[in-house]
């Protein structure tokens, strides 16, 4: 009954997209599961705050505050992720169901 439906996820396990696919095959590896939205979404938390202590001088909160929020198109493993008005914002991932099996909706 759900063929043809379109519908979004902060996350697609079976995503063929180059910013997520090194992501769920190390995960996979390490695991012997598939990644959720909350793995997803945990590591990408944790790659936006090593990838700025990396790059800039950050030597109070206030320093990291202002750094994340100049963040624009982060590539995470869910997608572009960039702080506007007051929170972080990305990309949901956009599925249907073909054949009665889930797949992803590619962006040109």
């Amino acid at each position: 009954f759900a063929e043809g439906a379109v519908f979004v996820d902060g996350f697609y396990s079976g995503s063929q997209l180059p910013s997520s696919r090194k992501f769920i095959e190390e995960y996979r590896a390490t695991f012997n599961v598939e990644p959720s939205v909350i793995e997803a979404v945990a590591y990408d938390a944790a790659h936006i705050l090593a990838s700025l202590m990396r790059t800039s001088d950050i030597g109070s909160r206030s320093d990291m505050r202002d750094r994340i929020m100049g963040l624009r198109d982060f590539p995470g493993v869910t997608g572009k992720i960039s702080y506007r008005d007051g929170r972080l914002t990305k990309h949901l991932s956009l599925l249907t169901v073909k054949a009665g099996k889930i797949e992803e909706i590619a962006f040109q």
